[in-house]
């Protein structure tokens, strides 16, 4: 069942459709601020906030609201809150896919420990935006509405990550 399906269904039983969207997109966010937090127990908390948060969402349903990307963007700033309670650095531990596929399935797990390390080693605007569009395959436009920056500046980050990243990986390599 997509969105649409369920903007219909909440016509007539808003409860279901919120449970809808629930079990669809539930994982996806938990993951999302597990890879942002690093944390699975605050990743769980923050998770369950976000869904707090789109369950008193006036418009949730409507035609013109994009469910996914609202989520996407409250789960990266609720993740931005716990650092700043925190005061860590943001930490994502999965990979990025697309042309970098000598990257994404390192052959040891001792490969894949140092492609961590490495993106620990970038900056978190790159870190991130390489979680969304290579790990969670979203288009730019989405990326520019989560992360609330212009299209143009979601493509020049994304090409600057993709070279930042390079370079760190061909440093230690």
């Amino acid at each position: 069942m997509d969105e649409n399906e369920i903007k219909k269904l909440a016509l007539n039983d808003p409860e279901f459709a919120f449970e809808k969207i629930f079990e669809l997109y539930h994982t996806r966010m938990f993951y999302f601020c597990l890879h942002i937090t690093g944390n699975r127990e605050e990743s769980m908390d923050i998770t369950q906030d976000v869904f707090l948060k789109a369950y008193f969402q006036e418009g949730i349903f409507s035609a013109d609201f994009n469910i996914r990307s609202w989520l996407y963007k409250v789960s990266k700033n609720e993740c931005r809150k716990f650092f700043r309670i925190v005061k860590k650095t943001f930490k994502i531990i999965e990979i990025f896919k697309n042309n970098y596929e000598e990257y994404m399935f390192p052959e040891n797990l001792k490969d894949y420990e140092k492609i961590n390390k490495q993106l620990d080693a970038i900056p978190e605007k790159h870190r991130t935006i390489l979680f969304l569009r290579f790990y969670e395959n979203l288009s730019y436009e989405e990326i520019s509405e989560i992360l609330e920056i212009p299209l143009g500046t979601v493509m020049s980050r994304i090409s600057r990550a993709k070279e930042v990243f390079r370079r760190f990986y061909e440093q230690e390599n």
